[in-house]
């Protein structure tokens, strides 16, 4: 607008203050994840639910900022003093979000009578310069904004704002991970062709659409003679409003508080997560979540039903992502899983009929194929002991008698041979029986069992087999 006004004063402060604040969120870049590591034990076919809280970051770690200054006429103070702090707002934004680019873009009006004027070169909109990580750059591009006409008192705001858009023809060159952010800095009402029949440029409704579209956030610094207008659009975008015509502390609290209405959405992605495991988080996005905030996931972990992933450690990685919903956004913060799958399958036991240390059949005339009472007997107490495990290649083998001592001898290894004796009524008793003298192989130990011996296996996670039996005929009365 080209009427000169007063109070500009404030303007200053409120550069400052924001910076200030944004400085002072540099610990707080990445969000807490609590808790940052879940370890457990699940076996095969098991799940595990887990409460999983996200504290979002004050500032967004991941920040594409965007000056956009109104250069009409009555705005000359205002931009010498934003030439002024350029230095600073880039040094203290930069030390907040490390992973942060710049851009300036400008507006006055249209050049056409009575919006603007040609002769004055007034123009609609500018990108003065495009997004960058260099000082220097954007602080020359600041210094270089030149002061310009506006007939009439509102101005292009609203032009603007839309020619930022995501894949405008003059837009910045957002990233698509990036938090997006216009600060816009004006003492004009928006030209509007609702309320301004013929003006060339967009409603405030088409606007707000292309900017929440864009995910672009506005942050709209109302200096006095700007409207309401700035509310309606910092609001619709989730951004917030900073007023430059109050006092210090009021600007401090109104810039704390507009830095945490700076909403964002949140939401989860799995990084690299071993075969077996399956991790999925409930909701799927928090929406509009504030600055500071905690939200709650429910997480669900669930290791498949396959006993091969016994003995083993499952690993998966959570990220959480925060920006405009489901485009791409920047990572606020990782959780890791460790799930320690548990041998949860007992043995397998069993023993083998075998031949004495000086003999030569198994068993002694076929008798295990006999029909009738003697059917399966070895009549000489020989056996082979065995046992095997999907995990330990050295199960202990236990021989219990089945009588009503029900003593228990132990432990052997899997194919040692031991001589069973049926004696029912005597003392269970295991004593070593000889050597092999180089016949068919030694003998473990003599095993004198008031009933049959039960032969069974434990591996080493305490698994235990079934029983197995292994008969011998007790003495003849």
């Amino acid at each position: 607008m080209n009427i000169a006004r007063n109070a500009k004063t404030t303007l200053a402060a409120a550069f400052m203050i924001v910076a200030a604040i944004l400085g002072m969120a540099v610990a707080t870049v990445f969000a807490e994840v609590e808790p940052p590591l879940v370890e457990a034990t699940v076996p095969p076919g098991g799940s595990l639910e887990v409460v999983k809280e996200v504290t979002t970051p004050a500032i967004p770690p991941k920040l594409d900022f965007c000056l956009l200054v109104d250069n009409s006429g009555s705005y000359g103070d205002d931009i010498a003093t934003i030439q002024a702090l350029a230095p600073g707002i880039f040094t203290d934004i930069r030390d907040a979000v490390a992973d942060s680019q710049f851009c300036l873009a400008t507006f006055v009006d249209f050049p056409i009578d009575p919006f603007g004027d040609a002769g004055s070169g007034d123009y609609p909109y500018q990108l003065d310069q495009d997004l960058t990580t260099d000082e220097t750059t954007w602080v020359t591009a600041v210094n270089n904004m030149i002061l310009r006409f506006g007939a009439d008192a509102p101005e292009s705001q609203l032009h603007a704002l839309r020619e930022m858009r995501v894949g405008g023809p003059a837009a910045p060159s957002w990233r698509a991970d990036a938090t997006k952010v216009i600060a816009i800095t004006t003492d004009a009402p928006m030209h509007d062709p609702d309320t301004t029949p013929g003006y060339p440029g967009p409603t405030i409704g088409d606007t707000i659409t292309a900017l929440v579209d864009s995910g672009i956030k506005v942050i709209a610094i109302k200096a006095p003679g700007a409207s309401t207008q700035m509310d309606d659009i910092a609001t619709a975008t989730g951004g917030s409003v900073q007023t430059t015509s109050a006092s210090s502390d009021e600007i401090a609290d109104a810039i704390i508080a507009g830095l945490e209405a700076l909403t964002t959405d949140v939401w989860w992605v799995l990084g690299a997560c071993d075969a077996g495991l399956t991790v999925s988080l409930d909701p799927a996005v928090h929406l509009g979540v504030a600055g500071n905030t905690t939200v709650v996931f429910t997480e669900t972990i669930m290791v498949d039903d396959d006993s091969s992933l016994e003995g083993t450690t499952l690993v998966c990685e959570v990220i959480f992502i925060a920006n405009t919903y489901p485009e791409e956004g920047a990572e606020i913060g990782r959780q890791r899983i460790v799930i320690n799958v548990p041998d949860v399958t007992p043995p397998v036991a069993d023993c083998m009929e075998t031949v004495n240390p000086h003999g030569s059949t198994v068993p002694p005339a076929g008798s295990t194929t006999m029909p009738g009472p003697k059917g399966g007997q070895n009549e000489d107490g020989f056996y082979e002991l065995l046992a095997k495990d999907n995990l330990d290649p050295n199960p202990e083998i236990w021989v219990m008698s089945s009588g009503p001592s029900g003593a228990t001898f132990g432990p052997f290894a899997s194919g040692d041979k031991v001589k069973v004796t049926e004696a029912p009524g005597a003392t269970p008793t295991m004593k070593s029986m000889g050597s092999d003298n180089g016949q068919a192989g030694a003998i473990a130990a003599h095993l004198i069992l008031d009933g049959d011996a039960m032969v069974f296996a434990v591996d080493a996670s305490g698994n235990v087999s079934a029983l197995v039996a292994c008969h011998v005929p007790p003495p003849p009365k």
